[in-house]
């Protein structure tokens, strides 16, 4: 009896399941967009930094900082490039008391600033405007080469994490004769004013925000403004001022087209997320089929094939279980190749060699038994549990039952169960992915850009949802004459795992030793043998259950 199943829940689950990606989508970009959670805000950041002819930089560092919930410290990391050095570090407060502790590492200096609101120093900041000023002497930081000086100074440092409402910068030069200077990230010195007072550049309104990477300013200045007593500088001989200047129009080059390719990659790789969800609905629909309890085997295949197809998954396509392995022996000691007796509570298994018709898979699983006899060609079941935990025995065992499984699966050809029409296609869309999240990655090293934040959480999401298809779609993708194979044998599986239906509709074909191996390929022989205890029904195979035999093999593969 066929009738509709409910095969489109699945459906609704995987497109539910899809809306939540993209839900969460959403809530990572508002997220991302709604600003950090600092106790405190930076409203205003003033820098001052002035070049010395004998290489010294001398700065200044002045913050305005909004106190939104209660503080005790403020944190502000200097970072230094390999040789560079701080000097003479003064810090100063305003609108609270304080003291600060200095940390040096190896590439940073780390100030720590305690405030008070009251001169015993007992009482937390809160609800307040300070001002905090940094004053040090940097030296080596400026490179003197034969042509040209050059140095580098970080304006912000995005691992501050809190954005400066309104920064601006002042340097002053010996003369503005020759002098050249950049900021990047590109788009933050496209949006930025600057002018001469005299030798005095001034730059204001410097944007930064969440997105915002380190902005650097970069200065060339000609190598006849420094005097000969170059204590502060770090000499380098070489020539440089051509190569910056073409470093620089390549950074900007590259920058300019990460402006467009970057969000391209995040638009494809949000858009990338519908193709999976297509496919699901061309090609994973199943037949809705049901059927009820059948009392004899749908077709007359063997056992081991029909535990293939039903315990076949979508990544290990028609390979059996240890359930079929169980199967194979008992269906040898019902064509008595095997024989069994039992002696002194022990079960012994012996080979019958005289068997020569028998089928590869059979002649692999009695290889596999081979390896427990003795010097009599016994195979002693109680033992083998014992044996398996000697020496290599476990290991050998354990490749001897894969390889059976892979061999059986490549000789089965079940191309008109299952189709992998899907899963290829699912495959083919995971190397796609990988180059979508690559080229992002290796485009944003050429030249750093604050959007490539947003192809990081695209990309992860992207990961996300395809480890969750994977999961979802491993199961078998049945073609319709599958699905009613499965289905047939599953209902006959129901009957066989019924005692109630097995005692009021005894099977036809009275052939129980069939009915044993069919329902141990299955996975379900214990109800088929409770069933004939009760109708006081024994054979060959019954027996080698009562004596404990099928207990022992269930022991042995688990």
């Amino acid at each position: 009896m066929k009738s509709k199943g409910c095969n489109d829940i699945m459906d609704k689950k995987v497109i539910g399941g899809y809306c939540v990606c993209f839900l969460l989508i959403i809530i990572l970009l508002l997220f991302m967009i709604s600003g950090n959670s600092s106790p405190y805000g930076i409203k205003n950041g003033d820098i001052h930094l002035e070049v010395q002819d004998n290489g010294l930089l001398k700065v200044q560092e002045v913050y305005t900082y909004t106190i939104k919930e209660t503080v005790d410290t403020i944190n502000r990391t200097i970072e230094r490039d390999n040789g560079e050095n701080i000097s003479n570090l003064k810090v100063y407060t305003s609108g609270a008391y304080s003291e600060f502790n200095i940390e040096e590492n190896s590439n940073s200096t780390n100030i720590t600033t305690f405030l008070y609101k009251d001169e015993s120093k007992n009482q937390k900041i809160n609800n307040k405007e300070i001002t905090v000023v940094y004053e040090y002497d940097l030296t080596q930081a400026l490179k003197l080469y034969n042509d040209v000086g050059i140095f580098q100074y970080k304006l912000y440092d995005n691992k501050e994490v809190v954005p400066i409402n309104n920064l601006s910068f002042k340097i002053n030069y010996s003369s503005k004769e020759g002098v050249n200077f950049w900021i990047n990230p590109y788009d933050v010195a496209e949006n930025t004013k600057f002018h001469w007072e005299n030798s005095s550049l001034i730059i204001e309104n410097i944007s930064t925000n969440f997105m915002t990477n380190n902005i650097e300013f970069s200065s060339t200045i000609p190598k006849n403004e420094f005097s000969i007593n170059n204590t502060y500088a770090t000499i380098i001989d070489d020539t440089k001022a051509e190569d910056i200047t073409k470093a620089q129009e390549n950074y900007e080059n590259n920058y300019k087209r990460n402006n467009i390719v970057l969000p391209l990659f995040s638009v494809i790789e949000i858009m990338s997320l519908l193709l999976p969800i297509g496919v699901y609905i061309k090609y994973r629909r199943k037949p809705k089929l049901t059927f009820k309890e059948i009392e004899e085997p749908p077709t007359d295949d063997k056992p081991i094939f029909v535990n293939s197809i039903i315990y076949s998954t979508q990544i290990i396509r028609g390979r059996p279980n240890i359930n079929a392995l169980k199967a194979v022996i008992l269906d040898l000691i019902e064509k008595n190749v095997l024989s069994y007796n039992l002696y002194e509570d022990t079960i012994i298994l012996k080979i019958i060699t005289n068997k020569k018709d028998l089928l590869d898979y059979e002649l692999e699983a009695l290889n596999l038994l081979k390896l427990f006899e003795d010097e009599n060609n016994c195979i002693n079941l109680n033992k083998i549990k014992i044996q398996l935990k000697k020496g290599n025995n476990s290991k050998i065992y354990t490749k001897k039952i894969k390889k059976w499984e892979e061999n059986y699966q490549e000789q089965n050809d079940i191309s008109k169960f299952i189709d992998n029409t899907y899963l290829d296609i699912f495959f083919k869309y995971g190397k796609i992915l990988l180059i979508i999240l690559i080229i992002p990655v290796i485009l944003n090293l050429v030249a750093p850009h604050p959007f490539f934040i947003y192809n990081i959480i695209t990309g992860i999401i992207m990961i996300i949802v395809y480890f969750i298809l994977g999961k979802m779609l491993s199961r078998v993708n049945w073609t319709e004459y599958g699905m009613e194979y499965y289905l047939k044998w599953m209902a006959f599986r129901k009957y066989l795992n019924d005692l109630s239906l097995i005692k009021e509709h005894p099977p036809e074909s009275k052939n129980w030793n069939k009915y044993i191996i069919y329902a141990t390929a299955l996975g379900c022989e214990d109800c088929i043998l409770k069933s004939m205890k009760d109708l006081n029904l024994k054979n060959n195979l019954y027996n080698f259950y009562h004596i404990g035999g099928i207990k022992l093999l269930n022991r042995i593969f688990e």
